[in-house]
């Protein structure tokens, strides 16, 4: 699928690295790096029937896949997710706490709607975190 969405960009605009995991439970994980640094990132991660999907800095959401259904329906949203991303149809609030990811709020603009993802991280309520906000641009200007 992401090669898929490689193929429909313009040759340099983004890197897509697929192997298995660093993580010690296996999978595969899936990078899709825009040579845009004002792009948001992809990142996937399918482990058995889970598939998890970062986006930016923070963001992420995972999906079930149970059943082969269900396995169409979560490529398809994905990809929609994803195309979201590459067209810069992305937001993010950060916060970070000692130089790490504490709380996420990613917000994707889906056709006539828009998708809002939350990522709470284990970290100290009580402790001081600083908020960023990120207006990330499209991979290329031209749509696909």
């Amino acid at each position: 699928m992401y090669r898929g969405l490689l193929c429909g960009l313009p040759e340099g605009v983004a890197k897509l690295a697929v192997g298995p995991s660093r993580d010690p439970a296996g999978g595969e994980d899936i990078e899709l790096t825009p040579t845009n640094l004002s792009s948001a990132r992809i990142s996937v991660h399918v482990a058995g029937d889970m598939i998890s999907l970062f986006m930016g800095r923070g963001t992420s959401t995972e999906v079930l896949v149970d059943s082969r259904r269900r396995e169409e329906q979560a490529l398809e949203h994905l990809k929609e997710m994803s195309k979201a991303v590459i067209d810069g149809r992305f937001t993010e609030d950060v916060w970070v706490s000692h130089g790490k990811v504490v709380r996420a709020i990613g917000r994707l603009q889906l056709g006539k709607g828009a998708k809002t993802l939350r990522f709470l991280g284990l970290y100290n309520p009580l402790g001081r975190s600083e908020r960023y906000h990120y207006e990330y641009a499209p991979y290329t200007n031209q749509s696909f």
